[in-house]
Formats: structure tokens, C-alpha cells, sequence
């Protein structure tokens, strides 16, 4: 396209593309036009005309006029027409970069570096330099057309004879020109002043807000992800030096390692001599604090801000950690004169420290590495998790837990017991923080935001600490957990990695998931893995199924063995390679062991944790050159490589049931393992994925995509525990609550990817309607769940025992909802098998084709029935779940792992659907519930021999089985050693261990007594002896059990009682009141006694009620009328009418019929009825008439058997109080009597206790009949 065709076409384009260009094509146009009259190729003989810029026939101002001395505009024709050949010869990039102001006096130089035979790495630098770094793209056009450029310049400059082209007539005088200080000059010069200023536009440009400098963000790149990251995905270059290159297999992408930040003139790496003693000793074997560690030490030590640290894996953040909880050790000292080791100066007992992992296997690194280092300290740290439980005693000693997400959030949700840590917590540290990208991000939310309001509500200082390996949008998590940016705010960027990394990224050829694909995905893999043995290297390879780790290692080792490459592989020449193979030979894992011959591992969650162990410990050995393994192994375990390789990006989530991206977040933090930190220079990362997905993983990894919240796939559940907790107890106090969410930051910052508009956001800044209809629709959801009550009107909430029992046992309100259609009173144990597979949070296990057989053979040997066979994800886990009880372990390494995962789960969702069962009182239900419960934790079936849950021989449960399996616990129990020894067919020794397990098997004997109190009620009094040998090794300090009495039909629990057994304890008394519906009895009642840990510790004791004989009904009880409901004007007050107004509508019917006595007489009266009928509100009424009717110095005195009642009763009474001119007081129990009559009415609450209470019944009762005109109502 000839140059005049170029600009017409940029002169044609549309509004959108032209716009931003104007400006720039006008000063073009003028440079282009001098720079043509300058070197002559203009024709400039023709004389200059004159004349006047005329709008619509009238003559402009004077201010305009061209003179004759002026240059006059030409046209695009002529221009183009005059200019010759040169036009034509400029190259495109060159056009670009003589279109730069101000770019002829670098030409020169440009042209010399261009020119020179130094490689492009190494003027990268100086060219962008020299350009500008607003010109990356240019300087990478330079690079690629380096030569031809440079000729092009050179061309350029002989042309122009080789001088600089003089600038443009300029209007007024020049700079450099004297100043002549004559009165005509000066005039003269003022006026082209004044009207050059005229001439300029008002506005040369968009404003833009200076972007925000903060003080501790380091970083090498000029584009910075906090601050100016795009929600529009915006692109930005790549790094400089990124290489391209093209195979027949693949396209491959290599970017090269981060370039260091230069040190700033007040940094210095912190001595650890100069700390004091507290910090020096917790470093040992240190020299001085890293860079990252040094710029920190103030802010983390020294102060008690929350921070943010967003460094490379590596960097050093653990010692951050370590540094803010010496902060917490050190503001915990006494200040003793007396001379005392440094330990014994902490008050331990004053605090605690919560460090949240997102891994079990990191959590237990943590607490392996501070807990070593903080152990001269006399400072416990500890784990709880799922698999490490804590006892109260052991929780009371620790001052550091280290835990997860989701155990922290199920501790905070209790008010009581474990949930009483959270008052003593002084410093919260998240590891991880990216993962609020993650599905498990809506925990950190819900613990944070939890913590947040507890801070603020209690008014105590709680430190939050966030740790992040990759945080784009650090500025929005900054905010998220209250972090002063200017002063807690730390961002290293990559390169302030250890080891500087090197990426590759490969664009696998091939439609993904092809035949093609795989074969190509797997030769790649092979010759990166040969070229980095080959070089001496060790390798990881992460791949995205434990069963492809093997199948990975196994066609890496048989392409070595075609290319007869194997024996670079080996490792046999290592010194402790005998060593190694005679610990591996003990393994069960056939793989692992065929596998390590040949330099080969493997690493997996499947697998034992004593083989992973070794894995990693030969690896770092040096044992193993390539290691196959999953990305568990990448977030549990620091084992860096010199390389890892991503082999492949597609990943099954169960959730979905479909594959999915990997997670830019999980291929940074595999990344974090390339490189071995003081052993190595330099690390080197792959990343295979497909050729379609090359740009979004180059996208994401160098730009970093922001991260966004995923709050609302969990916020729901998370409202629930809020409303369980009491914190949340209406719409209003929920929308507060999720301003402290990343949710909420994420949706002022990026509108559109929550279904907003930038209009609605302007409109409601703070976001109070879409917080308002957020909460509205998870608490509808919850009230459909019935695991609240939700009051649309009021916006209130109130708790459930469904919703209460779902916050404590972690369980999804989608799996409420299934247990709500599927829960029935009657369920034997396959029901509840069937039941409890369906459950949302086993969603995650999926039917793998090669499991399938293993699992048929496992079906056919377990008692239930599994409906829906082995085809289904429920199938399956009914299938291991069953498995598990009968003690079978599967063959493969991932359905062992699935068949934990379902036990762990599997108990503690039975535990809630006992309880369930307990609050609806259905008693078949929780007796099969029961027994399941202990099945799963015990390993045992109901029907199995219960001495099985003692440490006796294999062979004594053999022939127990054979020989007494139809013998009770208890008739074993009554024989003698030498009996039993007979009867197993063993000798009197086997005898006597049979016989001590009976007798510490729990047993009882249970008597009782029928007391009729009335026609319709019955006082059953039980009595539970204990019958077995107390043992404090078996049994611990107590042993609970379940104490009920359920009807004739065992569908119903009419009541019951958990009771508690003590080694001090003999017999328990129980009382149990139930209801005889019209006096007629039904023809028995059963007295069941459940043991809460031993399977088989159950007895039963029915009670027939052919010979009971009831008392008559009484005719001196006053029947319930069925009159009409009172409405609340017949209080005939106005004040009360409008408080109670809010509450209530009307009376109901007890209300209804006592109203008249008890309000508008001055009789005794005693009202009984069943709690919750509104008998308290009778009294308030009784109260207000009774002082409304008396004198102004009466008093009403109010007694109650509690405090706590006491109370809620004077927080009931002050509103009508202070309206009434009534004082409402509550005076002590020394003090009640002697207090002087009141000038006014006056109420006087007492709150008795227990003991005391009929003693102030009786007191208050005398003295009111000495008053005059008293009354009593009770």
C-alpha cells in the first residue's frame, strides 16, 4: 500500500478508531511536512501567498492571520505529490519511530547499537532505554528487524546529509535568541505570547488520577498488578527477551528469569546478632535476616499492624511468621526484676496463636519446623485438623495451633468448648491467601470476616496476618483483611525469588484430548525429561491423577529404554543406593519398588504415608532423578527440583463432572518448586498444554489475572453458622456482615463480574441493595431447608435444630435438603447407608472403569444391600463404606484413599443425622443411627462379637466366634477362667484375658418405679447400677450413655437423658415424666440404654402397664373455655397497646380465659400451664394494672428462680417503664427488705437461686399478706 493510500485509509476509519489518533496524526503530519521542506524534496520557490482564514464569509481575528513571512499549509495532494521517493522507502517500524517527538537527536546512537554484534538480550535493555519503556512493543519490533532497521537509518541520514533536521519556524523568538529589552520588543513579544497561549486547546488531554505510590511494593516491571489491573482482561507484553519457537509437535514459549530490583539506599540485610535475645534465639544457625525478611522486620516485630506479604514461594515467608509471633511472645512477658530464663518470663496462659494452612500436610510442616524452633521457648505448637484432635487439657497448654480452613471455621462456630479459643487468640496467621480464588476461598472469607466483627464487637486486638506466594490484586486483599497499604502492605514480585526461574510454556499440536494429542503430549515430556537428565539435572513431573503418575513414570522409563538412554537414568552409582533399595523392598507398592531400579519414583495422597515419606527422602537424597507426582506434593512438602514439568492442564472436577483448566494458581505454586535455594543458580519450569490454551496460561501466568472471590458458592452454609453463632440475627445485621467479605471489595472493584452494572455501583456505592438481596436469597433458601425461621416481614432470624445441628457438624444445606426427603422414622441400616452416600459432600467421588471390578468384589461380601450398584458415585461409597466396617482394604492405591475420605466424612455426618433423629424424637431411627455411628469409628458391625473392641488375640476372636458366638457379654462375664478357656477350645490363660474383657464390657442393670402424679401424668423413677470393672485404660475418666424411654411401638421417644458414668460412680437416679393422654395408658413403655462408644453395650427393659392403676380425673380443674381470642384493647391502655402491639395481634386461648381474673380482680392466683403459652406475658399485664390501680408509692415485687431470668425479665420491663414514669430495680437479697418505701411506683425484680428460692418464696409470700391491700400471683 502506497504511503498516501495509508494515510487515507487512517483518514477514513471510523469515529471509534480515530479518535484517540487525532492529536497524534496532526502532529505527524506537521513533523512529516517539515521534515520534507527541510531536506529539499519540497519545492520552495514559489512565492508565499497571504490571505485570511475566512468562516461562512466573515473574516476571523486578526489573531489568525497568516503574514507573508509565515509558511502556508499544503494540501495532502501536493504534499504527497512534492515529496518523491522517500515516502515510499520508509520501513513500517521506522515510520513508528520517526513519529516520536523529539526522536532525530538519538538516531544516530540508535543506529550504532542496531548495528553492533551485541545479542539482543543484551540491548534489550539499552534500546528500551533509550525509547522509552512506553515503547516495549516498538523496541520489540526493532529487535525482530534489527539489521534491516539500522540499514534503513543509515539510508535516512546520508539522505538528509547526514545533519540533524533543523526544527520547525517557530512563532515568536527562539530561546537561545538575546533578549532585546526595548519597550516595541518587548510589547511585541508579550503579544505573540498572549496569543500562542490563545491558540493552544483548553484541554490537551484526559486527566487521570496519579496512580497511588506505595512505599513497600517492589517490583521490576513498570505494570504493576495491584493498582492498574483491568477487569476487562487486559494484555500486557511480554517480558523482554521472550523467545518463540515453532516444532512440528509443539510451539513453545520461553520466557526468561525476572530481572532483580536494585536494593533501595535504606535497605540492609538485619544481622541476627543485632536482634535481641528473644528473636536472636528463635533463629539458629542463621547469619542475617534475607532481603524480603530485613524490609518486613519493623513493620512484623516491632509493630502490631495487619499485614499483608505477597512474595515467591521460597522467599521466606515462614520467618515472617515466625517474626509476628515473637511480636505476640514478646508483649506477653512479665517484667520481673529477678533473674529468670527467658521461657520462664511468658505468660502462656494469656494467649494463643492460630496459624491456618490450606493443607493437612502443610499444617504439619508448620508445626514440625516452629514448633522445633519455638521449643527453647517452652511454647507447644500443635495441629488440629481432621485427623489430630485435640483434648481440652491439650488445648489449655498449646499457645500455637496450627489448623485449616475449614477446622478453624467449624471451632469458631461454637459459642462453648473448643470455640472459647477464639477470646484468647491474640494473632491470626492465613498461609495461602490466594486460595480465596479457590473453592475453599468462602472459608477464609467466613473465619476472616468472623474475625473482623469479633475484634470490633469485643473491642480487643486480634492481628491478622496474611501470607501469599502469587497475589495479582494485592490492593483488594489488603483491604479485605484491614491492611494499612502504606504501612502493612509488603508485594515482592518474581523476581525476588531464591533462584531465578526460568518458563517454558508448550503449545501442544493436536485437538485436545485426541489420540494425536496424548502421543505428542508424551514424546514432548520425554525429550524435555532426557535433555535435563542428560545436563545432570533432577526432575518433577506433576501430573493430574494418582494413577497417571505411575503411568507417566512407566512410559518415560520405556522410552529411554528405545532410545537407550536407561542407564542415564539410574541411579544406582548413588552411595547409599543399597540403603535405599533394602527400605523400599519392605513397601507393599509394586510400582514403587519396579520402579526406583531404573531412577523412577512416584508421590501421591494414595499412597502410605510411610512410602511418600521415603519418596521424598530419596529424592532429596539425590536417589531419584525423576519424580511422577500429583500437586498435592507441590502445596504439602517443600522438596524443590531443578525442574518441573506440568504435563498436561486438563483436571476432573467432581463438582462439575467435567475437566476443567488447571488453575493458574497451582501451576505458580509448582513453579515455586523449580530451583534447589543455595544449591542451585537458576530453576526451569514447563508447562505442557494444549495449543489452544498456550495463550490463556501465558496470559495469566506473566500478567496475572485477578483474583475474584467465590464466597457466594459457600455463602449460604456460611449465614447459617452465623445465625447458629448469634451473630447474625436479622437482614440487617447479615447485609453488615458481608461488608467485611471479599465479596463485597471484589464487587465495588469489578461490578460486572457479579451481574452489576458501573451504574448501579454508582448509584449505591456501599452496595446495600445487592447485599440486601444476596442475604434475602440465601436466607430463603435456608428457610426452605427449615433450618431457620425467616421472617420476611421483620427480616429476623431464628435458628433451627436442624439449622443449629447443621452449623455444628459442617454439613451443607444442600445435603439437609436431601435428608429432608429421605429421612424417615423407620430405617434400617441399608436405608441408612443409601441415605447417607447421597450426601453433597461426597460429590467429589467419581466412578473411576478400572475401579469398577474391585468394587463388585468388595459388593458381593458386604451385608447391606447397595443400591444402584457400583455405576454410581453413591454406589461407591455405600460400597467403601461398607468395606471399611467389615475391615477390608481395597488394592488400589486411589480407592484406598477414597475409602478414608468416606469413613472420615461418613462418621461425622452419621453423628449429625443421629442427632437429627434425637431432636425429632424417633427412636427406631436413633437406635439404628447409633449403631452405625459406632460401626464406623469402631470398624465393627452390630452384629459382630463386641470383645473384638478389646486387644485380644487373633485366635481368641477366632474361636470366640466359632465356639460362644451365641453367648451375651454378660453370660461370658459369669464364668470362670478355666470355663471359658474350656469353652473356646483354648487354655485357662486365653480364659482369664476373655474373662477380664467381659467384665470391663459396659454393662448395667436398670430398675424402675411407677409414681402416677395426676390422671394424665406419669412419673417413671430408673435406676442404672453399673455391673463392670472400671479400667482407665479402657474406659478414660467417663463413660457416656444414652438413657430413653420410647412408646410400645418404638417409633417414639417420650423422653430422654444423657447420662454420664465416673469411676466414683455406682448407680444413677433418672426421672422421666411423660403424658398419659386421657388416663388411658398404652400397653407398655421400653427404658433403652445406649452406650455412646461401645458397639453391643445396649439394654433394654420393658415396662408393661397391664397393672397400673391411675388416679380418677379431678373435677376441681377449670376446663378451657372456647371463647373468642381478646383483642389488645381490652387492656384499655394506650401505651401498652402500641408496645405489645409489635409483637402480638391478640390474646391467644389461655390468655383469653385468665385475662379477667387475673387483671381485673384482686384475687390470689396460681396459673399452670405448659411452657411457652404465654403466661409471662399475663404477668407483665398483671403488673402494669395492679401500679396503674395503686397508690403512687407502691411497689410490685417480681421473684424469679434465676439471675440470667431476672434480667431478661427488667430488659422486658424498662420500655413500658420509662414511658410510665415506673423505676424498675433489682436489689440484692441483704438489702430487699430494708429498702425505704419509694416516693413513686416502683418494680423490684429478684432473681433466686436455686437453693435460696423457696426461702424468698416464702419470705416475700409473709410479707405481702402484712401490706395492705397485697396480692400474690404465682
Amino acid at each position: 500500500m502506497s504511503g498516501f493510500a495509508k494515510h487515507l485509509d487512517v483518514l477514513t476509519r471510523s469515529q471509534d478508531d480515530s479518535a484517540d489518533r487525532d492529536r497524534g496524526i496532526l502532529e505527524e503530519w506537521t513533523k512529516f511536512a517539515s521534515d520534507i521542506r527541510a531536506s529539499g524534496s519540497l519545492t520552495t520557490g514559489e512565492p508565499a501567498r497571504t490571505g485570511v482564514w475566512r468562516t461562512q464569509g466573515t473574516e476571523t481575528s486578526p489573531d489568525f492571520e497568516l503574514t507573508e513571512s509565515e509558511d502556508e499549509w499544503e494540501s495532502v495532494l501536493d504534499v504527497y505529490q512534492r515529496a518523491g521517493p522517500l515516502v515510499e522507502e520508509i520501513n513500517a517500524t521506522l515510520s513508528k519511530l520517526l513519529s516520536k517527538p523529539d526522536i532525530e537527536p538519538i538516531l544516530q546512537p540508535l543506529h550504532s547499537i542496531l548495528s553492533s554484534n551485541a545479542p539482543d538480550e543484551r540491548i534489550s535493555e539499552e534500546l528500551v532505554e533509550m525509547i522509552g519503556f512506553d515503547e516495549i512493543e516498538l523496541a520489540m519490533d526493532l529487535l525482530k528487524e534489527r539489521r534491516h532497521i539500522a540499514q534503513e537509518i543509515s539510508e535516512y541520514l546520508q539522505k538528509k546529509g547526514s545533519q540533524l533536521p533543523q526544527p520547525p519556524p517557530q512563532k515568536g523568538p527562539r530561546a537561545d535568541a538575546p533578549v532585546v529589552f526595548d519597550l516595541k520588543t518587548a510589547r511585541k513579544r508579550r503579544e505573540e505570547t498572549l496569543r500562542a497561549n490563545a491558540n493552544r486547546p483548553l484541554f490537551s488531554g484526559t486527566a487521570e488520577e496519579a496512580p497511588e505510590v506505595l512505599p513497600h511494593v517492589y517490583t521490576s516491571s513498570s505494570v504493576v498488578g495491584g493498582s492498574i489491573l483491568s477487569q476487562f482482561g487486559a494484555k500486557y507484553v511480554l517480558p523482554l527477551g521472550t523467545t518463540r519457537e515453532y516444532r512440528e509437535e509443539y510451539e513453545e514459549v520461553t520466557i526468561p528469569p525476572a530481572r532483580p530490583v536494585p536494593p533501595r539506599v535504606t535497605e540492609r540485610l538485619i544481622p541476627v546478632s543485632e536482634l535481641d535475645p528473644l528473636a536472636k534465639g528463635s533463629f539458629p544457625g542463621y547469619t542475617s535476616l534475607n532481603r524480603i525478611q530485613s524490609i518486613v522486620y519493623p513493620t512484623a516485630y516491632r509493630s502490631n499492624e495487619n499485614m499483608l506479604v505477597s512474595a515467591p514461594t521460597g522467599a521466606g515467608k515462614t520467618d515472617v511468621a515466625m517474626l509476628a509471633v515473637l511480636r505476640v511472645l514478646d508483649q506477653h512477658r512479665s517484667t520481673s526484676d529477678t533473674v529468670v530464663p527467658l521461657a520462664g518470663t511468658i505468660r502462656r496462659d494469656d494467649f494463643k496463636i492460630i496459624y491456618v494452612a490450606p493443607m493437612k500436610a502443610l499444617a504439619s510442616e508448620i508445626v514440625r519446623k516452629l514448633g522445633k524452633r519455638l521449643r527453647w521457648l517452652s511454647i507447644n505448637v500443635r495441629e488440629l485438623t481432621g485427623d489430630m484432635q485435640l483434648t481440652k487439657a491439650e488445648i489449655a497448654e498449646t499457645q500455637m495451633i496450627v489448623t485449616t480452613p475449614e477446622k478453624w471455621d467449624v471451632v469458631t462456630r461454637k459459642p462453648t468448648g473448643e470455640g472459647e479459643l477464639a477470646s484468647k487468640v491474640k494473632l491470626l496467621i492465613i498461609d495461602e491467601v490466594h486460595l480465596l480464588n479457590d473453592d475453599r476461598g468462602a472459608v477464609i472469607e467466613t473465619i476472616v470476616a468472623r474475625t473482623l466483627r469479633q475484634v470490633e464487637s469485643s473491642q480487643s486486638v486480634i492481628r491478622i496476618v496474611g501470607l501469599s506466594a502469587t497475589l495479582p490484586n494485592y490492593l483488594d486483599v489488603a483491604d479485605f483483611l484491614s491492611v494499612n497499604r502504606h504501612t502493612g502492605l509488603f508485594y515482592f514480585d518474581s523476581s525476588f525469588r531464591p533462584v531465578p526461574l526460568e518458563q517454558h510454556f508448550l503449545g501442544i499440536k493436536g485437538k485436545a484430548g485426541s489420540p494425536q494429542s496424548r502421543k505428542n503430549l508424551d514424546k514432548v515430556a520425554y525429550e524435555k525429561v532426557a535433555e535435563l537428565v542428560r545436563e545432570g539435572h533432577q526432575i518433577m513431573v506433576f501430573v493430574h491423577a494418582r494413577k497417571e503418575t505411575v503411568k507417566t513414570a512407566l512410559a518415560l522409563k520405556e522410552s529411554a529404554m528405545v532410545d537407550g538412554l536407561l542407564d542415564e537414568f539410574s541411579c544406582e552409582d548413588h552411595p547409599s543406593f543399597s540403603l535405599f533399595q533394602r527400605d523400599i523392598s519392605q513397601s507393599r507398592n509394586k510400582e514403587m519398588k519396579q520402579l526406583f531400579d531404573h531412577g523412577f519414583g512416584i508421590h501421591h495422597a494414595g499412597m502410605l504415608r510411610q512410602d511418600r515419606n521415603m519418596m521424598e527422602r530419596m529424592f532429596e537424597a539425590r536417589a531419584i532423578k525423576v519424580l511422577c507426582c500429583t500437586a498435592t506434593l507441590a502445596w504439602g512438602v517443600n522438596l524443590p527440583a531443578h525442574a518441573v514439568i506440568i504435563k498436561g492442564t486438563q483436571v476432573y472436577d467432581s463438582a462439575k463432572g467435567s475437566f476443567t483448566d488447571l488453575s493458574v494458581l497451582d501451576v505458580l505454586q509448582v513453579f515455586g518448586r523449580a530451583g534447589r535455594p543455595g544449591m542451585e543458580t537458576s530453576g526451569v519450569g514447563y508447562i505442557c498444554t494444549t495449543e489452544d490454551k498456550l495463550t490463556h496460561y501465558l496470559d495469566a501466568v506473566t500478567s496475572q489475572n485477578p483474583i475474584e472471590s467465590r464466597f457466594t458458592t459457600g455463602m449460604i452454609d456460611a449465614l447459617n453458622a452465623e445465625i447458629a453463632l448469634g451473630t447474625v440475627a436479622n437482614v440487617r445485621d447479615a447485609v453488615q456482615w458481608l461488608g467485611y467479605t471479599y465479596l463485597y471489595v471484589r464487587i465495588r472493584k469489578n461490578p460486572f463480574q457479579y451481574g452489576l452494572t458501573r451504574e448501579q455501583v454508582m448509584e449505591d456505592p456501599y452496595l446495600g441493595t445487592k447485599r440486601t438481596q444476596l442475604v434475602t436469597e440465601a436466607a430463603m433458601r435456608l428457610a426452605d431447608a427449615r433450618m431457620i425461621a425467616f421472617d420476611r416481614g421483620t427480616g429476623s432470624f431464628v435458628i433451627t435444630d436442624l439449622g443449629r445441628i447443621a452449623a455444628k457438624y459442617y454439613i451443607r444445606h444442600a445435603s439437609i435438603e436431601i435428608f429432608n426427603k429421605e429421612f424417615r422414622p423407620r430405617m434400617s441400616e441399608a436405608d441408612v447407608l443409601a441415605m447417607l452416600s447421597m450426601s453433597t459432600e461426597f460429590d467429589q467421588i467419581q466412578v473411576r472403569e478400572t475401579e469398577v471390578k474391585e468394587l463388585e468384589q468388595i459388593m458381593e461380601v458386604v451385608p447391606c444391600t447397595v443400591k444402584g450398584g457400583t455405576d454410581t458415585s453413591q454406589g461407591k461409597v455405600n460400597t467403601l463404606l461398607q468395606g471399611y466396617i467389615s475391615g477390608l482394604r481395597p488394592e488400589d492405591f486411589a480407592l484406598v484413599s477414597d475409602q478414608a475420605y468416606a469413613a472420615q466424612n461418613g462418621g461425622r455426618i452419621i453423628r449429625a443425622l443421629l442427632e437429627i433423629a434425637i431432636t425429632r424424637k424417633w427412636a427406631n431411627a436413633s437406635a439404628v443411627l447409633m449403631g452405625m455411628s459406632k460401626a464406623i469409628e469402631k470398624r465393627l458391625w452390630p452384629f459382630d462379637q463386641p470383645l473384638k473392641q478389646f486387644p485380644l488375640k487373633a485366635e481368641v476372636f477366632y474361636n470366640l466366634e466359632r465356639y460362644a458366638d451365641e453367648y451375651t457379654v454378660a453370660e461370658l462375664a459369669s464364668m470362670t477362667a478355666a470355663e471359658l478357656g474350656e469353652l473356646v477350645h483354648l487354655n485357662e490363660r486365653h480364659g482369664g484375658a476373655i474373662l477380664d474383657a467381659a467384665k470391663q464390657f459396659p454393662t448395667v442393670a436398670i430398675t424402675y418405679e411407677l409414681r402416677p402424679i395426676g390422671y394424665d401424668v406419669l412419673k417413671i423413677a430408673v435406676r442404672v447400677s453399673r455391673r463392670f470393672n472400671w479400667s482407665s485404660k479402657v474406659h478414660g475418666s467417663v463413660e457416656p450413655f444414652w438413657l430413653w424411654i420410647e412408646d410400645h411401638e418404638a417409633l417414639t421417644i417420650l423422653q430422654l437423658s444423657h447420662l454420664i458414668f465416673r469411676q466414683t460412680t455406682d448407680t444413677l437416679d433418672v426421672e422421666f415424666v411423660i403424658s398419659i393422654p386421657e388416663g388411658k395408658p398404652p400397653p407398655s413403655v421400653t427404658i433403652r440404654f445406649v452406650s455412646d462408644r461401645w458397639m453391643g453395650a445396649e439394654d433394654e427393659v420393658a415396662v408393661p402397664f397391664d397393672s397400673l392403676v391411675m388416679p380418677t380425673a379431678s373435677e376441681s380443674h377449670t376446663p378451657r373455655l372456647d371463647i373468642p381470642f381478646l383483642p389488645l384493647s381490652v387492656l384499655q391502655d394506650s401505651i401498652l397497646e402500641d408496645f405489645f402491639g409489635r409483637h402480638v395481634n391478640s390474646l391467644n386461648a389461655i390468655q383469653s380465659q385468665i385475662f379477667w381474673s387475673l387483671v381485673n380482680t384482686r384475687q390470689h392466683s396460681l396459673v399452670c400451664a405448659p411452657t411457652g403459652c404465654g403466661k409471662s406475658l399475663i404477668g407483665q399485664f398483671t403488673i402494669w394494672r395492679t401500679l396503674d390501680q395503686s397508690k403512687s408509692d407502691s411497689w410490685v415485687l417480681v421473684v424469679v428462680p434465676r439471675r440470667s431470668l431476672a434480667t431478661d425479665l427488667m430488659a422486658d420491663l424498662h420500655p413500658v417503664a420509662r414511658v410510665k414514669g415506673v423505676s424498675v430495680e433489682s436489689p440484692s437479697p441483704e438489702r430487699l427488705y430494708w429498702l425505704p418505701c419509694p416516693d413513686s411506683d416502683t418494680m423490684r425484680v429478684k432473681g433466686a437461686f436455686s437453693e435460696d428460692c423457696s426461702w424468698w418464696f416464702v419470705k416475700t409470700w409473709k410479707y405481702s399478706m402484712q401490706l395492705t391491700n397485697s396480692r400474690c400471683l404465682c
